[in-house]
């Protein structure tokens, strides 16, 4: 057999072996790492929801369009509901500003009206 016959005689040449693999089994342009390796982390419950209230929305505020991350928009609209009598909202908003510390800085009558709104059970004597 004559070196020149077929297309894989360039191929016979080259140095194959320890750490030189044949050239038609490396990595092919456009293709990168193990395409059948191991799957990507799916995200829980807690990264989904972080990632859905992370989003950007469009809200019209006074005629004028702003936007706010969802994450925002819920802690308005819970506020709003608690201002105009929602009991519900109002007790989240009151366990909300006692668990970020907001009530420290209020005076003691007003911070222990709230803490006996929020917890109605709780009397102290």
């Amino acid at each position: 057999m004559s070196a020149s016959r077929g297309s894989w005689s360039s191929d016979w040449n080259m140095a194959v072996g320890y750490k030189k693999p044949p050239k038609h089994s490396q990595f092919q342009p456009g293709r990168s790492g193990n395409p059948k390796g191991r799957r990507r982390k799916q995200k829980g419950p807690r990264q989904l929801l972080e990632d859905a209230l992370n989003e950007a929305a469009t809200v019209t505020e006074n005629g004028k369009s702003k936007v706010l991350s969802k994450k925002q928009i819920v802690f308005k609209v819970l506020v709003a509901s608690a201002i105009k009598g929602n009991s519900k909202a109002m007790s989240a908003v009151f366990k909300l500003m006692n668990d970020c510390g907001i009530t420290d800085e209020l005076e003691p009558s007003m911070k222990e009206m709230i803490i006996k709104f929020v917890r109605p059970g709780d009397k102290k004597d």
